[in-house]
């Protein structure tokens, strides 16, 4: 799963992936192999810039067909993430 989220001003443009959880370790990760499968859910972790709206687009395959879809959010005023929850980097 691919997400495009940009704010409503276009000025912030961030990109990440669905994360799987390693069934020994548990932690997240979105390097997968073919023989992977993801699903009924996905999780995906983005820490916000701002408080605002954004639009979210997201790509996800399922049995072969590409599927797009896309929605909005309102974020709050939070508090950021500490250094283990820092984005790492895309």
């Amino acid at each position: 799963m691919h997400l495009a989220i940009v704010d409503e001003g276009l000025n912030e443009l961030m990109h990440t992936h669905g994360e799987m959880h390693d069934p020994v370790t548990g932690a997240g990760r979105h390097e997968v192999s073919p023989q992977d499968r993801f699903g009924p859910d996905i999780e995906a972790h983005v820490v916000f810039p701002h408080p605002g709206i954004y639009h979210i687009f997201s790509e996800v395959r399922h049995q072969g067909r590409v599927i797009l879809t896309h929605f909005m959010v309102e974020v709050g005023v939070g508090e950021r993430p500490d250094s283990a929850g820092a984005p790492h980097g895309h």
